[in-house]
């Protein structure tokens, strides 16, 4: 969790390298739901405007993936990312007393529409988080 923000410039630097056209913003998927610094598992993503129709060699665990549409409910998180973790505190807390299933609570996923690559201050990032969910 702690390297994200590097993960992310490296993923970005590979799709440059590639010429890859994509989006001006990244995900990242939480495989774990609880928040652990060190050995969290995660993908991130970046939104790619279409793949590329000839074959690439991807970099080992870099792959494409196809996501379905789906309905989410999501919350608009104003701040440093270093705070991420007392969001999810309360969230996970509220999720616990409305019942929801450890699989359920697996789906979160975090869409970064400002941040460190497009914003001066980490005081103006811009964090979407989504969960899938009917019960929101």
């Amino acid at each position: 969790y702690t390297k994200i923000t590097e993960y992310i410039k490296y993923l970005r630097q590979v799709a440059q390298d590639l010429k890859l056209k994509c989006e001006d913003r990244e995900i990242t998927f939480y495989i774990d739901n609880k928040f652990k610094p060190k050995n969290a598992k995660l993908e991130i993503a970046l939104i790619c405007k279409n793949k590329p129709k000839n074959k690439l060699v991807l970099p080992k665990n870099f792959y494409f993936k196809k996501y379905q549409k789906t309905k989410v409910s999501t919350f608009d998180y104003h701040g440093p990312y270093e705070y991420l973790p007392l969001f999810y505190q309360k969230f996970y807390d509220h999720l616990d007393q409305l019942r929801f299933t450890e699989t359920e609570k697996n789906k979160v996923f975090e869409i970064y529409i400002k941040g460190f690559l497009n914003t001066k201050s980490k005081y103006d990032y811009l964090t979407k988080i989504g969960f899938p969910s009917k019960n929101l």
